[in-house]
């Protein structure tokens, strides 16, 4: 079966998922946030969240040297850096036309 694109679903198309996540489920960004508010005790006798102690832990390992925590807090607290993408070919600048499917040209063919 080839793949459809821009095309809504019909009553019977086998690419539906019926059985789907269930009305009540939680999802797992749900399930980490509801962990994470959890409360436990660190070794001093501190109550922290279970993200705070985590998150502790990521910035010990930024103090050691570990380069994805250092690249994990700057990405958050900084924001990643804007990363600029040079669209010229030989010198020209890429020219891009958006055509709705159904006025598409006859002669071409989508990608």
């Amino acid at each position: 079966m080839s793949r459809v694109i821009g095309v809504p679903f019909k009553k019977g198309d086998p690419r539906i998922n019926k059985t789907g996540r269930g009305k009540g489920s939680i999802g797992i960004p749900d399930l980490l946030r509801r962990i994470g508010k959890e409360t436990i005790t660190a070794k001093d006798g501190r109550k922290l969240t279970k993200i705070e102690a985590v998150m502790k832990m990521v910035y010990k390992n930024a103090i050691e040297g570990h380069a994805w925590a250092v690249e994990f807090i700057a990405s958050y607290t900084e924001g990643k850096p804007t990363q600029k993408v040079n669209f010229e070919q030989e010198g020209q600048p890429l020219i891009v036309q958006f055509v709705k499917a159904d006025h598409a040209p006859a002669n071409k063919t989508p990608a």
